[in-house]
Order: C-alpha cells, then structure tokens, then sequence
C-alpha cells in the first residue's frame, strides 16, 4: 500500500540558491580575523545561519554545499584559512575543513 502511495506523491520541488537570495543577501560577506579565527559576518552569512538546523544532517548538507557554491570556502582559504582553523559565522563556531 506505501509502495503504491509513493508513486502518487508530487515531484520533490528543488530550488536554485540564487532563487532564495535577497537582493541583500546577494551583498554577499566579509571574512576578518579576530585572533586565530576567522570570522565570515554579513547578510549571506545571517541568511543561511537562520535557515540552517544544525542537528539536521540534510540541512547542515545544504550549508556545506551553499558555502562552496557562494564562494565562502574559496574566500577563506584565500584569507589565508587551513585545515582545522576557527571559523566563526554569527554564534556559530567550527574548524575549517578543506
């Protein structure tokens, strides 16, 4: 019976990142240092942090693939991030992974 309710479900909707962004959002970031960590701070950064359940593996897989896609990791890494370095985004904190 689940088998044959599957098939009636609708397609899963996808969505592009750039049809989620705000013309605001779409300023984009900045990345700073504050002692050893690097801090990623501006609209794209608060927007994907409010969208973001961090106890959620699907949504924390959104976020990695949003921060590759927006640029934020390459950004980083040319700040002069490496692996295992703090980074900070709004109150969240963790290690960079390259």
């Amino acid at each position: 019976a689940i088998v044959r309710i599957l098939h009636e479900l609708p397609p899963v909707q996808r969505f592009k990142e750039e049809e989620l962004l705000t013309p605001q959002e779409q300023e984009r970031y900045t990345i700073s240092r504050s002692g050893e960590a690097f801090v990623v701070s501006g609209p794209l950064v608060d927007s994907i942090l409010d969208r973001t359940n961090a106890d959620d593996y699907e949504s924390m897989r959104y976020f990695q693939q949003f921060l590759i896609k927006t640029g934020v990791i390459t950004a980083l890494r040319e700040a002069g991030a490496k692996e295992g370095d703090a980074v900070v985004m709004g109150e969240w904190e963790f290690d960079f992974v390259d």
